[in-house]
């Protein structure tokens, strides 16, 4: 069985320890006789499987080796999350002989044994459901209904959803007014304990807000920036992300890199897929269509802000880069020499492979000060980086400026940014911004995640790109990347 672990990331426990406890329960479950519990719960079994339903979907255990797999299409999957695992494990394990429901609901957090019974203490999984909600209760209604919800008639929404055919939860809800903020309430039946442990609660409650969020999901094109997201710390896209990709194009799904990058630079290993065939490079500078390297729309960077960047700078003990029609060009001193400037000693190979090094750099902006796609700047410190972010923004026209490493400020023409070439092809492609999902992992991803129905940001992005993501994926080192696209793809 293949677990995820979504639903958990914000409770601060390594992704580890829910595989291992999916791993432990998954053993005690090896070699299960299904005979007691199939006559309590009225469940369906033959030689191989017990079969039951969870969120009206089907699912089967395997009673040689207990791990569980999904009804997905035509087949079974066995991508499962640690909520509705857990949820399926413990109901087969805690039910009691003879369970009773007792008709009579109560609030999750009142049952005996939950560690707080005091209902001013804040849910973090209610208070984020609370804020997502605020305002879209329309919203939430199709939701509820699309998830199969049958609706009751108390707060501003009220609906009931079954858990299992024996187990049904309750939401309300109640919109936010200008006296009070919005709350959430969700109900179970006072003798839920005769089937579930109590803290399986919190997963199933945790597994329908995800569900509702998740109901209706459309997804029509991802957007993967490339270093520390897609590719791993080696640089490498690895087999599962390719593997990953593929399947998505496999559905009809459109894979688009929004990259830093220039074109020239783009590795071998994503140019290699291909079903990759549109590339957003330079933060925005230049679109691409991989296949015929036809470069569909271009910024160029006015006369004007180079020679302004040039005069802000002429002091500053910083290097140079320059970007052409795809091609980088670098400050001799800085290629020969990346750790000099702040660069990391892994990447001295990418930079000194894909930089051509000029003698005087600024000899050679001033003179393809017309033809400049963008220019980095390699800035010594944090420090000197703000003050000189602040000063480009204030004095020199026309830029666009952002930053995906702590030594590098990305500039270029005003209307660029990853956004705007995405949002250039999703346009051509006649594809909704609804449907996107973009992953990153640095500064210059924020404006993307803003802009794409979901954002993906990487656990080791900045804490500027993980604040504008609607949720968090594992590392790149992880392969945090395929991981959530094949969620995704489970899901449609």
């Amino acid at each position: 069985m293949s677990v995820n672990y979504h639903a958990f990331q914000s409770r601060g426990v390594p992704f580890q320890e829910y595989e291992a406890a999916a791993r432990q329960w998954q053993d005690m479950f090896s070699g299960f006789d299904p005979s007691g519990i199939a006559g309590i719960l009225h469940l369906a079994s033959d030689e191989k499987y017990l079969y039951l339903s969870y969120f009206s979907v089907p699912y089967r255990l395997h009673l040689e080796d207990g791990h569980l797999e999904k009804k997905y299409g035509d087949g079974w999957t066995d991508k499962l999350y640690f909520n509705e695992a857990m949820a399926i494990y413990h109901t087969l394990c805690y039910t009691k002989e003879h369970p009773v429901i007792s008709g009579i609901w109560v609030p999750g957090h009142t049952l005996d044994g939950v560690v707080s019974r005091n209902r001013n203490v804040k849910d973090p999984l209610f208070e984020s459901f609370c804020r997502r909600w605020t305002g879209r209760t329309e919203e939430l209604r199709q939701k509820c209904i699309k998830a199969g919800g049958t609706p009751l008639s108390r707060g501003d929404l009220s609906f009931q959803f079954e858990v299992f055919p024996w187990m049904q939860i309750q939401l309300i809800f109640w919109d936010a007014d200008e006296d009070f903020p919005a709350q959430v309430q969700v109900l179970v039946d006072e003798r839920i304990t005769d089937f579930i442990h109590y803290e399986t609660v919190g997963c199933i409650i945790s597994d329908l807000f995800e569900k509702l969020e998740n109901s209706g999901f459309q997804v029509s094109s991802f957007a993967l920036d490339l270093d520390r997201t897609a590719l791993n710390g080696r640089g490498r896209l690895s087999a599962r992300t390719r593997k990953a990709i593929e399947s998505a194009a496999g559905k009809g799904i459109q894979v688009i890199i929004a990259s830093g990058r220039a074109l020239n630079s783009l590795p071998e290993d994503v140019l290699a897929v291909k079903s990759i065939r549109y590339a957003v490079t330079s933060n925005g500078a230049a679109v691409y269509d991989l296949h015929t390297r036809r470069c569909m729309k271009q910024y160029k960077m006015t006369e004007k802000s180079v020679y302004g960047i040039l005069e802000l700078t002429k002091e500053l003990p910083i290097a140079y880069e320059a970007f052409i029609d795809g091609k980088p060009y670098g400050q001799k001193e800085y290629v020969e020499d990346p750790v000099r400037f702040g660069a990391t000693v892994s990447a001295i190979p990418y930079i000194q492979s894909t930089r051509e090094p000029v003698d005087n750099i600024r000899e050679f902006l001033l003179s393809h000060s017309s033809e400049l796609d963008s220019i980095d700047l390699v800035v010594p410190s944090e420090e000197m980086k703000q003050k000189l972010w602040n000063e480009l923004a204030q004095t020199v026209p026309d830029l666009y400026i952002t930053s995906s490493i702590r030594q590098l400020l990305e500039i270029s023409y005003k209307d660029c940014g990853k956004h705007s070439g995405v949002r250039f092809l999703l346009e051509h492609l006649g594809l909704s911004p609804k449907g996107l999902v973009a992953f990153g992992d640095g500064d210059n991803d924020i404006d993307l995640l803003h802009f794409a129905g979901t954002g993906i940001a990487m656990k080791n992005g900045s804490a500027g790109c993980r604040a504008a993501a609607d949720c968090i994926a594992a590392s790149n080192d992880e392969d945090g990347v395929a991981q959530e696209i094949e969620k995704i793809l489970a899901r449609l």
